[in-house]
């Protein structure tokens, strides 16, 4: 089900993917490179994880995280624009990074994913795209297991009151009115995202979010004179999680080769035969649409 806002993000980025990492980069004042390398650095990758990007767009940021993997390891990347999708899963290809990321058509406020199956989970640049950010954050924080990093990365308005008179005719003013010497969708493309800048959470409220999702170390670190701001914090350990998993791992009293760990992926399996775990070298790199949570 997609509300009014939903639809609107939708259908206007799903009319410039193929032209959204240039718009980015007159947004950032091409930034963007730098600030997508500090939240791969904030996430601390395993070499053989599993790693979710939420809106991931053109999968500018699940590409630099495919990079920061071994062959064993693989992104997920989690969109609700079609043609975005599209885009990006033809230029990974192209870059021959495209069998570390896989692509999956849903919504940040539903992950079609099982609790606890990600190392680290990202939204970059995008948190004012989606209709409830708590809710984002709590299914992050859910398909997230205790100990790793849930990080958002958004455009943020500079403390610099001289700053802001420059930024925010650029941003209401000029960048609208290039845009629309391009395109239409351009045009269009621009306004919203000026727009939705001057309307974007602080740093501090993101990690307010962030802690009530159980992310209690929550940290804002504002960048480049303050435009982005990137929030991020570990998930914590529960009790209740612990004693599952130490049971998961021998407490039962099972052997090693029918655990209860192995029963759940095989139920796993048996419910959804659309999209399982695999090596990488068995991906389909379809774009996948549905609930796939009983198969991650």
């Amino acid at each position: 089900m997609f509300d009014a806002k939903a639809r609107y993000v939708r259908g206007l980025f799903s009319k410039v993917p193929l032209e959204y990492d240039i718009l980015l980069g007159l947004l950032s004042f091409a930034q963007d490179k730098r600030w997508r390398a500090y939240v791969v650095d904030q996430a601390r990758p395993m070499p053989s994880e599993r790693i979710l990007d939420v809106a991931t767009g053109t999968g500018l940021l699940a590409a630099d995280f495919a990079r920061a993997i071994s062959p064993k390891g693989y992104v997920v990347g989690v969109d609700l624009t079609l043609s975005m999708l599209e885009t990006a899963r033809w230029r990974l290809q192209s870059k021959g990074i495209g069998d570390r990321v896989d692509w999956v058509l849903a919504r940040a406020e539903n992950l079609p994913f099982r609790d606890d199956c990600f190392g680290s989970a990202s939204i970059s640049l995008a948190l004012r795209n989606v209709s409830d950010a708590q809710s984002t954050f709590r299914e992050m924080s859910r398909a997230t297991g205790p100990g790793g990093v849930v990080i958002s990365l958004d455009f943020a308005r500079p403390r610099n009151r001289v700053f802001q008179l420059f930024y925010y005719d650029y941003l209401l003013g000029i960048f609208p009115l290039f845009g629309r010497m391009i395109s239409e969708a351009w045009g269009r493309t621009l306004s919203y995202l000026g727009r939705s800048i001057l309307r974007a959470r602080t740093g501090e409220q993101i990690a307010n979010l962030l802690r009530e999702e159980g992310i209690a170390d929550a940290v804002s670190v504002p960048l480049t004179a303050g435009i982005v701001c990137a929030v991020y914090g570990t998930k914590r350990w529960h009790t209740s999680l612990a004693l599952k998993r130490a049971k998961r791992l021998g407490g039962t009293g099972q052997s090693g080769n029918n655990s209860a760990g192995e029963e759940d992926e095989s139920e796993g399996e048996k419910n959804d035969s659309s999209y399982q775990i695999q090596q990488p070298s068995g991906h389909s790199h379809q774009i996948v649409v549905g609930d796939c949570r009983d198969g991650y």
